[in-house]
């Protein structure tokens, strides 16, 4: 039973009480149960929430890049002021991701806690209630809203502030934590947990490196792991409507990326593109796209009524579809995302120029000539590149967790990928996927299978060939020099004949297949 902290007739939990009860949640419960019911927990003591809250959450309501959860108010009758907008904790966000893996429906509009048994189709407060009750002993889901506000109040937040992140509708229920005790202030937490003065020495002086896990809606795996400084920045981009041009070598998460921030629902009207090596049929669809693929509205448009449809696909002006993109849509009023555009045409480069001032613009590339930058002046740039050890260590235990029984050596399993991938995801998951179709890997498989094109080789050859070939100089040397001149001629005459061939040899040597 817990320990309860008393102001007047509210109750709340101390700190010391409150990692007591998550530590519960760890030793109790398991499996999908305990990420749950840590997840319900958490959204009450770090964000506020009320049990009908968060049991009613949506995954639209999540919005992790901006580490921001938003609440839907069931108490206010009125739609003003209904949404509330609450910071997440970092444990918090840690318990989503966590979660995260167990959520089968990832459409936005899906229930968080989803229930088949209730006619709600979430689960039921009663049985929140019933599970708190369990793990407390005497505790029950409002103490630890009190707990949020509590906690608000002693640390010296002002009353506005504490009343919109809890979404009270009357000051006097606020003021309920600002006049608590001042001797209970000493009771406030600077994070979310006690820790000893030697401990928290040494998390300041070494602290661990973090691993950002955050909850995908697309993949096998439901979350991406390292991206969340890139993730954060392409929401606040294009919040702000400004272009965005995401960068990075294959298998670093580019289309990842933006499947993770389409699914998400925060990104408007889209219109999406998959290549640009053929602009014409490129801006047709666009068209299309726009008048729901009516052909004859859009022919009629661009011709009148008496041209062939056939040349709307055809032999259509670029300059006039440009012109009927920008003249049926309002500035901004439509995000363009295109996939990939490496391979961008000059055409293509043009078409970009004069629809980038009017359409809000995601762009993705593995690089862009040095010759077709002019589109992108008004872009920020984003840059994906190769994850950190140990978020590469990260991504290969939950994604070997199903197998991880059947490795021999499981450190020499995560260093021989890290090694030979370089950090970059896409080539992990497919070692990954390798060594899982094995009953049984052993220590020599681990080092007889490698990637074929993670790594980035080092050539070699043509800083020796640039060695050899100076030896030359050992034939003009040898005129200087006494009775072994001759030995000093014939081997700089040799390589004198070696240097003349050395662009031949350097073109033999150089690697042309996988």
């Amino acid at each position: 039973m817990l320990q309860v902290q008393s102001v007047g007739s509210m109750q709340y939990l101390a700190s010391k009480e409150e990692l007591q009860l998550l530590n519960g949640i760890e030793q109790k419960l398991r499996g999908k149960t305990k990420a749950k019911y840590r997840l319900l927990v958490l959204l009450m003591l770090d964000a506020g929430c009320r049990v009908s809250e968060a049991i009613t959450i949506r995954l639209e309501q999540l919005q992790v890049s901006r580490k921001i959860l938003v609440i839907r108010s069931l108490k206010k009758r009125t739609e003003k002021n209904k949404l509330r907008e609450v910071p997440m904790t970092t444990r918090l966000i840690d318990a989503i991701a966590e979660y995260w893996t167990f959520v089968k429906t990832k459409t936005p509009e899906s229930y968080l806690f989803p229930s088949k048994a209730a006619k709600s189709g979430h689960v039921s407060r009663k049985v929140v209630w019933r599970v708190i009750k369990n793990l407390t002993g005497n505790g029950y889901p409002h103490m630890l809203r009190h707990t949020f506000c509590t906690k608000l109040a002693f640390e010296g937040t002002d009353q506005y502030t504490i009343k919109e992140l809890a979404g009270h509708e009357k000051t006097q229920t606020t003021e309920i934590y600002i006049h608590a005790s001042k001797d209970a202030k000493n009771q406030a937490i600077q994070t979310l947990y006690k820790e000893s003065f030697a401990r928290k020495l040494y998390r300041k002086l070494l602290p661990p490196p973090r691993v950002d896990i955050l909850p995908s809606m697309t993949g096998p795996f439901g979350f991406i792991i390292g991206r969340k400084n890139e993730t954060s920045a392409l929401s606040d981009l294009c919040k702000k409507r400004v272009n965005v041009l995401i960068t990075g070598e294959q298998g670093t998460g580019k289309t990842a990326l933006l499947d993770n921030f389409i699914k998400s629902g925060r990104v408007g009207k889209i219109l999406r593109i998959d290549d640009m090596s053929a602009i014409k049929k490129t801006l047709a669809g666009l068209v299309l796209t726009l008048f729901n693929g009516d052909k004859e509205k859009v022919k009629d448009l661009l011709y009148g009524p008496e041209v062939d449809l056939d040349r709307i696909v055809t032999k259509e002006s670029i300059k006039r579809l440009c012109e009927l993109l920008i003249e049926t849509t309002q500035k901004h009023e439509y995000t363009i995302i295109i996939d990939d555009a490496t391979r961008v045409t000059p055409m293509g480069v043009t078409v970009l120029e004069k629809l980038n001032e009017h359409f809000h613009m995601v762009i993705a590339a593995r690089y862009i000539k040095i010759q077709q930058v002019s589109f992108l002046t008004n872009f920020e740039k984003i840059r994906l590149g190769s994850l950190k050890r140990h978020e590469v260590v990260e991504l290969i235990t939950r994604a070997s967790k199903d197998f991880a029984d059947r490795i021999e050596d499981w450190e020499g399993y995560k260093s021989h990928i890290y090694r030979s991938t370089d950090g970059n995801p896409k080539f992990i998951l497919e070692m990954v996927e390798r060594f899982r179709r094995e009953p049984y890997v052993s220590l020599e498989m681990i080092q007889r299978v490698s990637h074929t094109t993670a790594l980035k080789e080092q050539d070699m050859s043509l800083l020796v060939i640039i060695g050899l070939s100076s030896l030359m100089v050992l034939r003009y040397v040898g005129r200087e020099v006494g009775s072994d001149r001759g030995a000093y001629m014939l081997i700089g005459g040799a390589f004198l004949v070696f240097a003349l061939f050395a662009r031949n040899i350097l073109n033999m040597g150089k690697r042309k297949f996988v």
